[in-house]
C-alpha cells in the first residue's frame, strides 16, 4: 500500500460523490440566511427517486411566530420544479408541536439543487438547501409502485374527492376532456395559515396531473376546493378536506456535545462526554441517521459506523422511546474530528431529525471508555451495521488465484497466525459436487485431511462456501455438470447452451429446467451446511449461491467492445433472453435461497444490467428481495470508479450520482442495518490490470468501511505481502499490515 492509512481518511465530509471525490452541489447561500436562533435540520434535504417527497424541522423556533418559507427562483426550471408546501405563506408556531415543512419534486427534470428560506416575522431567518436526482415527476403513476417511497399517495386516479390525513401526503389528481391550457386553483380559506397547495398551475392540452399537499403547522381541520377550469369555459371542482392530526415535538438535549477518546493507538475509542435525552411523546424508537449525503454528519466519519450507548452499555443504532438517554460511541482514526453533526431521527411518518452539534475539539477528561481492541471474529461485533450477522477479513479461493502458487506460503506464514485473517472463501463448483444428477459428494470441500477447507478448519478459522453454477471465462464450462446441458437424448436435461465469442459456453440460466436443477442444489448445500447436519457444519460463516456466472449476479459479459455480439446471441431463440426475464430469475433464486431452514447467514452479489429505467434498478430489486428475506449482499468491484486510487479520499457513496460502476450503491444505502454488507476486490492491490484503476489496499479498505460493509473477501496476495518478507518492498509490507491491523479493529480478529 502506498499512501495513508486505512482509517486515515475517513473524516471526512459526507457529500464527497463517489466517482470523483466532487461533492453534491449544495445551494449558494441566500441572502440573510441563518439570522437568529433558527437552525434547519437536516440540511441539505435530499429527494431521489425512491423518495421525492421530504420535510425538514426548523429548531430554535418560537410559540407564536409566523414563519413563511420561499422557494429560491432557481427551484423553478422549464421542465421541473422542487417546492414547499405553503412557499410564501406564513404559518403561525405551536407550542409543543415541530416547526415542519414538506418538500417535493414535480415535473419530469427538477433542478438538482437549490434553497428554501424560513423566515421569521421576528426577524429570524435560515435556510434549508435541497438536492434533486429526481426523474420522472412524482405525479407519474409509476411512482405508485415504488416501494420504497416515504410519502403516502393516496390510491385512485382522478379521484373525485380526496381526503389528506397526514402532513407528509400527496395525492395526484388526474385530469383530462379539457381543451386547451387547463388551471387548478385553490378556493379561497384554503390558502393562508394552513390548506392546500397545488403543482403545477397549469397543464397543456386539456389533460395531465396535478400535485396536491397539505401545509401548516399543528393539527388541521379543514374542508377545500380546487378548482380545475379551462378556457372554454369547462369547469369541475374537487373537495378536498384536511383531517391531519398534530405532531409531536421531538427534541434533543442538550444540543451540542463533545467527545473524548481513550488509548493512543489509532483507531482509538471515543465517547460523547454529554448524555443526550432524547424524548417525543409517542414515539416507539430514535435512531441514528447515516444518510452519506448529510453535510458533515459524524455518523458517516466513524468506523463502525457511530452508535449510541445507553445506560445498560448496550451499543445499538437505536434505542427504544418515547424518551431515551444516550451516548454516541465509535472509532476515530486520529487526533483531530473531521464532522460537525450527529442527525437523530424519530423513524415517524413524516419523520423528525435533529441536528446535534459536535465541537470538533476534543473534551478532557475522556469518559470511561476503553481503548480500541479488535473483537473476535466470531461472534457479535457491535462495531458493524449488522453486530450479529458474519463480519471479518477472508482470503478468496487462494486454491484458484494464479494456479494456487501461494497455498502453501499461506498456510506457512498466514493461516493461524495472522490474527486479521478470519478464515477462507471457497469457490466450489457445481459440477465438483454433483457430477451424477441428484447424488452429491461434498468431500472436495469436507475431507478433514485433503479437503479445501482443511487449513482452515485445522486452524479454528471460519470457512465461507460460494457455490457457481456457471463459467465466467475461459474457452470451455466446468462449471456446469454436463447432465444439465446434455440432449435430453443422451440422457441429459436439455438445458440450451449460448456461446459468446471469446466467453465460455453458458448455460441458459432462466431456463426452467435449469432452475429446477440449480434450486435442488441450492436445498441440499443449505441442508448439509446447516445447524449440525455435517461435521464442518458448525464452521461455516456464510454461503452465497450464484445468480450467473462467477458467483455473481448476471449471465455473460454484454459490453460493446469484446464481447459486441454476446447480447445478441443471448436474444435469440431458443433462450430470448429480456431484461424483465433476468429480473425474475433473479428473484427465483433469491426466492428458492430464503425458503430453505439454516442457521447460516446466506449471501448473493450484485450486478449492474443494462435495459431497466436506470443502472440502479436491478441490483435495488436484488436486494429488496434479498433484505426481504434475511439474506445479505454485496459486490465484487471493490476498487473500480477510482475509490482506491493511492490519492483517492474515500467516503460513502453518492446515491444521487448515477455512477454505472457504482450500481450497489443505493441499494447499500437502503439497506444499512438490516442485513451484511460484502465487498471483494476487483484485483489484488498487488497485481494492477490493464483497464482497471490501481487499488491501495487501505483506501479499498477504508472505502468499504466508510459504505457499511463488514465483509471483506480479499486476494492471498494481500496476506503474502503483508506477512511474507521479500513478496513487495518492506514499506509496502508495512503498509498492508497496518491497513489489514487497523480495519481488523472493526471487523475482528482471530484469537
Amino acid at each position: 500500500m502506498r499512501g495513508r492509512s486505512i482509517i486515515s481518511g475517513l473524516l471526512i465530509l459526507a457529500l464527497a460523490a463517489c466517482s470523483s471525490g466532487g461533492s453534491v452541489p449544495i445551494a449558494p447561500s441566500l441572502p440573510g440566511a441563518q439570522r437568529g436562533s433558527l437552525e434547519v435540520s437536516p440540511t441539505p434535504v435530499q429527494l431521489t427517486d425512491d423518495a421525492p417527497a421530504d420535510s425538514f424541522t426548523v429548531s430554535g423556533d418560537t410559540p407564536g411566530v409566523a414563519y413563511t418559507p420561499v422557494a429560491d427562483p432557481t427551484c423553478t426550471g422549464a421542465a421541473g420544479a422542487i417546492a414547499v408546501a405553503g412557499d410564501g405563506q406564513a404559518q403561525i408556531d405551536q407550542a409543543g408541536v415541530p416547526l415542519m415543512f414538506l418538500v417535493y419534486a414535480t415535473g419530469a427534470t427538477p433542478p438538482a439543487t437549490c434553497g428554501v428560506i424560513v423566515s421569521g416575522s421576528d426577524g429570524s431567518v435560515s435556510t434549508a438547501s435541497l438536492t434533486s436526482a429526481v426523474n420522472p415527476l412524482i405525479t407519474d403513476a409509476s411512482q405508485k409502485k415504488r416501494a420504497a417511497i416515504d410519502v403516502a399517495i393516496a390510491p385512485g386516479a382522478d379521484p373525485t374527492s380526496v381526503t389528506i390525513a397526514r402532513a407528509n401526503q400527496i395525492v395526484p389528481v388526474t385530469v383530462s376532456g379539457f381543451s386547451g391550457t387547463t388551471a387548478a386553483t385553490v378556493a379561497s380559506g384554503c390558502t393562508s395559515g394552513s390548506g392546500i397547495q397545488v403543482s403545477p398551475k397549469t397543464v397543456a392540452g386539456g389533460a395531465g396531473t396535478f400535485t396536491v399537499v397539505p401545509f401548516g403547522q399543528g393539527a388541521i381541520a379543514k374542508s377545500c376546493t380546487l378548482d380545475v377550469a379551462d378556457g372554454s369555459g369547462d369547469h369541475v371542482a374537487v373537495p378536498v378536506t384536511l383531517a391531519i392530526p398534530a405532531l409531536q415535538k421531538f427534541t434533543a438535549t442538550p444540543k451540542t456535545v463533545q467527545f473524548g477518546c481513550a488509548g493512543s493507538t489509532a483507531p482509538a475509542a471515543c465517547q460523547t462526554v454529554q448524555s443526550v435525552a432524547l424524548s417525543e411523546p409517542g414515539a416507539s424508537t430514535f435512531s441514528i441517521v447515516t444518510r452519506p449525503g448529510l453535510k458533515g454528519n459524524c455518523s458517516n466519519a466513524f468506523v463502525g459506523p457511530l452508535k449510541m450507548t445507553t445506560g445498560n452499555g448496550v451499543y445499538a443504532q437505536s434505542v427504544a422511546g418515547p424518551s431515551a438517554s444516550v451516548a454516541f460511541n465509535g472509532l476515530l482514526p486520529g487526533n483531530a474530528l473531521g464532522c460537525a453533526s450527529i442527525f437523530v431521527t424519530d423513524n415517524g411518518d413524516p419523520a423528525q431529525r435533529l441536528t446535534i452539534a459536535v465541537d470538533q475539539t476534543f473534551a478532557p477528561p475522556p469518559p470511561p471508555v476503553a481503548p480500541a481492541a479488535a473483537p473476535p471474529c466470531v461472534g457479535p461485533d457491535p462495531r458493524v451495521a449488522v453486530p450479529g450477522a458474519p463480519h471479518g477479513m477472508y482470503v478468496w479461493n487462494p486454491y484458484v488465484v494464479d494456479g494456487g502458487i501461494y497455498e502453501s506460503q499461506l498456510e506457512s506464514n498466514v493461516i493461524g497466525k495472522d490474527p486479521t485473517l478470519c478464515g477462507v472463501s471457497l469457490v466450489v463448483q457445481w459440477s465438483e459436487l454433483e457430477t451424477v444428477k441428484g447424488v452429491y459428494d461434498w468431500s472436495i470441500i469436507d475431507d478433514p485431511v485433503h479437503g479445501l477447507a482443511a487449513p482452515y478448519v485445522n486452524a479454528g478459522l471460519t470457512v465461507n462456501l460460494l457455490f457457481s453454477d456457471g463459467p465466467e471465462r475461459g474457452q470451455r464450462n466446468p462449471v456446469t455438470p454436463a447432465w444439465v446441458t446434455d440432449p435430453v437424448g443422451s440422457g441429459g436435461d436439455g438445458v440450451p447452451v449460448v456461446q459468446c465469442d471469446g466467453q465460455p459456453p453458458a448455460p441458459d440460466y432462466m431456463d426452467p429446467t435449469f432452475e429446477s436443477d440449480w434450486f435442488a442444489f441450492i436445498r441440499h448445500a443449505i441442508a448439509h451446511y446447516s445447524y449440525n447436519a455435517s461435521a464442518l457444519a458448525p464452521r461455516i460463516g456464510y454461503m452465497r449461491f450464484a445468480i450467473g456466472f462467477g458467483v455473481e449476479a448476471i449471465p455473460a459479459h454484454f459490453d460493446t467492445g469484446a464481447h459486441a455480439d454476446c447480447l445478441g446471441k443471448w436474444q435469440q431463440s431458443p433462450v430470448n433472453f429480456t431484461y424483465d426475464g433476468w429480473v425474475q430469475h433473479a428473484k427465483n433464486v433469491v426466492n428458492a435461497m430464503g425458503a430453505q431452514l439454516t442457521d447460516k447467514q446466506l449471501l448473493v452479489a450484485l450486478n449492474g444490467l443494462d435495459g431497466g429505467p436506470s443502472i440502479y434498478d436491478y441490483p435495488n430489486a436484488v436486494a429488496q428481495d434479498a433484505a426481504s428475506k434475511g439474506i445479505g449482499f454485496g459486490t465484487e468491484n471493490l476498487g473500480i470508479a477510482n475509490v482506491a486510487l493511492p490519492t483517492s479520499t474515500p467516503a460513502a457513496c453518492n446515491p444521487q450520482a448515477k455512477v454505472v460502476n457504482l450500481y450497489w450503491c443505493q441499494a447499500l444505502t437502503r439497506h444499512v442495518g438490516q442485513v451484511p454488507f460484502e465487498f471483494q476486490t476487483i484485483v489484488a492491490s498487488t497485481a494492477p490490470q490493464p483497464g482497471v484503476s490501481p487499488i491501495d489496499l487501505g483506501k479499498a479498505l477504508e472505502y468499504g468501511l466508510d459504505n457499511n460493509t463488514q465483509i471483506f473477501e480479499l486476494y492471498p496476495q494481500e496476506w503474502m505481502a503483508a506477512d511474507v518478507t521479500g513478496f513487495t518492498t518492506a514499506a509496502d509490507q508495512a503498509a498492508h499490515k497496518a491497513a489489514l491491523t487497523q480495519a481488523s479493529v472493526v471487523l475482528g480478529a482471530h484469537r
